[in-house]
């Protein structure tokens, strides 16, 4: 038996399904306490995927020119170590980079490819364990800290922080809220409000999917996680303009913000509720992350066009209260375009965006030619819409080792699985 044949051998669909919704099980699982060290493990599971990738790109153009993406901007960031700070830092992280995104999405492709039925449910698992595992959190009152920890304001349950529960729902909830979609779609169907061919699924299983979706908002509500709750609705409007018509959603969202506006100036008690929860103990909204966001400004323009090496914090913008004794500083950066023009400057800036930016074209032309089902593509493009602005408030674009940046990549690969259907 040659290589080939036993890595075709290997590629075999009942292996998929239990090996992704492990990898992300395992990734979500570094988020809760006493966990950390487990995603190693859905690191070196990432390698089972990896090993496919030579076969897979015979067979979809479209898969190859991303996997070159990743690659040229791998080696730019490569280049960085050059003139790198610390080029100890930033030579293993260009190659983490590519052995991450390679691999997250090549499990993503493959999941499309064997069950693009039920496409996003690699996720539903770990959405299921985040749900139950926050409403114990909710019902036992514990940990101790579940409303106080964190940033003090805000539900965050067995999570570290209000805002990782938040993208912990975030990044998962497409599993959930994709098929809601569809089951309240056929209240719709006979005035062809919204274009979709209509899925039959058990009165069990339409109830299951819709009381889930209601739980994850409700437990997001709770987090107060201002840049998840916006992503998520930032992901159905996305939806929406690419799906409904374009009259009725002018109209219905006319209707929604003149009666939210009547409502907000007509009961003080309202609006006050309102603006302790949108501002939090804040003036201005973003006022507890000025000193982040100034630095991360600051450290952009000391990038400019060639960065200050991949995986580096600018030396000149420390932040004191962020420095830990015996450890290398990592300032928290907040906004990941910038971000990485300070690592890899406005050329790997541009190389970066390239990837996802070809992603979603292919997406966008794809969409029009889908026969059997033509919310996958405006869904898709929908959630990296949301997840790419997410990205923007927690800055993890550029942390490879980050648990968001596995998944994100894994529905990147989805996405491309997604565009080859026409």
């Amino acid at each position: 038996m040659n290589l080939t044949k036993f890595i075709d051998k290997l590629n075999n669909p009942q292996i998929v399904r239990v090996v992704l919704p492990l990898i992300v099980l395992l990734e979500i699982g570094r988020t809760f306490y006493h966990t950390n060290a487990v995603y190693i493990l859905s690191r070196a599971l990432l390698f089972y995927f990896l090993i496919f990738a030579y076969t897979e790109v015979k067979k979809n153009k479209q898969l190859k020119v991303y996997i070159i993406l990743v690659l040229l901007f791998a080696l730019w960031a490569l280049a960085t170590t050059i003139w790198s700070y610390d080029p100890i830092v930033t030579f293993p992280r260009a190659f983490y980079f590519a052995y991450v995104a390679v691999g997250a999405a090549i499990a993503g492709y493959l999941w499309y490819a064997y069950f693009s039925k039920s496409f996003l449910s690699f996720l539903l698992p770990a959405n299921i364990i985040i749900v139950v595992i926050s409403l114990v959190s909710l019902i036992t009152n514990q940990p101790a800290d579940a409303w106080t920890g964190g940033c003090g304001i805000g539900f965050m349950g067995f999570a570290p922080h209000q805002n990782t529960l938040g993208m912990m729902i975030l990044l998962t909830i497409p599993a959930v809220l994709f098929p809601s979609l569809k089951i309240l779609n056929v209240k719709f169907q006979k005035s062809e409000i919204i274009n979709s061919d209509f899925v039959h699924v058990s009165l069990l299983s339409s109830i299951s999917y819709l009381l889930l979706l209601l739980l994850n908002i409700y437990l997001l509500i709770l987090t107060q996680s201002r840049g998840s709750i916006i992503s998520i609705l930032l992901m159905i409007i996305t939806f929406l303009i690419f799906t409904i018509n374009w009259k009725l959603l002018i109209t219905s969202g006319l209707t929604l913000v003149l009666f939210i506006t009547a409502l907000f100036f007509a009961s003080p008690q309202i609006r006050t509720s309102v603006t302790d929860y949108v501002f939090k103990t804040e003036t201005v909204i973003g006022d507890r992350r000025t000193s982040q966001i100034k630095a991360t400004l600051s450290a952009a323009q000391h990038g400019g066009l060639i960065g200050l090496g991949y995986g580096i914090s600018d030396p000149q913008n420390v932040i004191p209260s962020e420095v830990q004794a015996g450890t290398r500083y990592y300032r928290e950066k907040m906004i990941s375009v910038l971000a990485l023009v300070e690592e890899v400057g406005v050329v790997g800036l541009g190389l970066f965006l390239a990837i996802i930016g070809y992603v979603l074209w292919g997406l966008i032309n794809a969409k029009g030619k889908m026969l059997n089902d033509k919310w996958e593509g405006a869904f898709m493009i929908a959630v990296l819409v949301a997840l790419s602005f997410d990205a923007q408030v927690e800055a993890w674009w550029l942390g490879a080792g980050s648990w968001q940046f596995c998944l994100f990549f894994a529905i990147i690969g989805c996405s491309i699985g997604v565009g080859k259907k026409q």
